[in-house]
Order: C-alpha cells, then structure tokens, then sequence
C-alpha cells in the first residue's frame, strides 16, 4: 500500500506506478479517489482515452457508458464500476456483486477469445443511454 498523503502519485506505467520518485510494481492498482457519488471521482482524475482525450473532456455533455458498467468509447480497456450510474442509490453490496460479476465475465470472455481491446462505441452508448 503507498500513502499517496506523502507519495502522491507521479506516473502510471505498464507495471506498476511511481511515487515519491520510487517505482512500485503491482498486479493491480486500486484507487481511493473521493466520495462524490455520480461524476467527480473520474473527472478529478486526468484519465486520457485514445487521440489524448481526457474522460472530463469526452463527459462535458454529461456522463455516458454503455450498460452503465464504465466501459466507454474512445476509452479502451476502461472498466469502472458505480461512479455515474443509478446503482449509487441503491443497496451497494448485491449491486456492485452483480457488476462485478458482468466485468468478470466479460474478462473471461476476452482472455478465452484472444481479445485485447474492449470498447464501447459512440453509437451504442448514445442508444444505451436513451
């Protein structure tokens, strides 16, 4: 565990992350990022999608997923849970069991079917979201 109190976080690599000017290798990296229950968690993040487009940018309009389980076009790779969807007002724990779940299988999915790369696109969000 890194306090990011006294080693805020500098860079995300391939491996791991670098804080306080040392590099931590990880098989995961979970983040703690706030309390605010729709957007803010994501948006205070500097997360950039493909052609440089941060997540803030691309959610200006408002916030748009595809099955409201944080995957995201221009975002590849991107799973989230919970942050934007209605499922912050409802019973956290059988809610966030059953998205994870979802995530879990659709992991399962790309590893048994050789695929890198999930996204979402434009399209199918813009549909979802109606």
């Amino acid at each position: 565990m890194v306090d990011l109190n006294t080693n805020p976080i500098d860079k995300i690599t391939a491996g791991g992350l670098i804080a306080g000017q040392e590099e931590y290798q990880v098989d995961s990296l979970i983040l703690a990022t706030g309390f605010d229950a729709m957007t803010g968690a994501m948006t205070r993040i500097d997360i950039k999608g493909r052609k440089g487009i941060s997540l803030k940018e691309q959610w200006k309009d408002g916030a748009k997923s595809y099955l409201g389980l944080g995957k995201f076009s221009n975002f590849p790779n991107l799973f989230t849970v919970r942050s934007w969807s209605p499922s912050v007002l409802s019973n956290m724990v059988p809610s966030l069991e059953c998205m994870l779940n979802g995530l879990n299988q659709c992991i399962e999915w790309m590893r048994d079917n050789n695929k890198k790369v999930n996204e979402s696109t434009q399209a199918v969000e813009d549909e979802w979201m109606v």
